[in-house]
């Protein structure tokens, strides 16, 4: 089960970095700048920039698509977040 695991790690997560240890930097770094987005700290990029630009290859696909639903699952709950917050100040003006 540990060769299975090391496997995806190797070949479908963050296929440009080497090291497990630079994999999970990077992640807890995307998981930080995630956060940060939700609660409206820092500002989402320009999804026109040429950076996010790429050409998915064939094996790539699943990571491609996985990308597409994390960018969803951060537009659904910005939103989650934001009526809570009209909820919450809705609330504290009834009483």
């Amino acid at each position: 089960m540990l060769q299975i695991g090391e496997t995806v790690l190797r070949n479908f997560v963050f296929v440009h970095l080497e090291q497990p240890a630079d994999k999970l930097q990077l992640l807890l770094a995307m998981m930080h700048k995630l956060y940060a987005m939700i609660t409206r700290q820092c500002c989402d990029d320009n999804p026109d920039a040429l950076i996010h630009h790429e050409v998915c290859a064939l094996w790539q696909a699943p990571t491609c698509k996985l990308i597409v639903l994390s960018s969803q699952l951060l537009f659904s709950a910005r939103l989650n977040l934001a009526g809570r917050k009209s909820a919450a100040s809705t609330e504290s003006r009834c009483y």
